[in-house]
């Protein structure tokens, strides 16, 4: 249950450009040692290596759909520092 309020909360906020463990915390009303333990324990991954992977995902998604370039994707999901993506 908390893995899928977790994913959720990325999902409606994977446009931001600092989704954190301390600001999910506080959503979730648990310490952020316990969500990423949590997380990992359920799904093989960090909270912080699912959020990059996620970002990716979007902006590959962008690129083959919209036909957005590279660096227009990253900063459309957050990526400010696109030559990193």
């Amino acid at each position: 249950m908390l893995s899928y309020k977790i994913k959720n909360y990325i999902s409606d906020h994977i446009d931001s450009s600092a989704i954190t463990l301390a600001e999910l915390a506080i959503h979730l009303n648990k310490t952020p040692n316990y969500i990423n333990f949590v997380f990992k324990k359920e799904n093989g991954t960090t909270i912080n290596q699912y959020i990059s992977c996620e970002k990716m995902k979007k902006v590959a998604q962008l690129m083959k759909r919209c036909g957005t370039e590279f660096k227009d994707a990253c900063k459309m999901v957050g990526i400010c520092n696109y030559p990193y993506g």
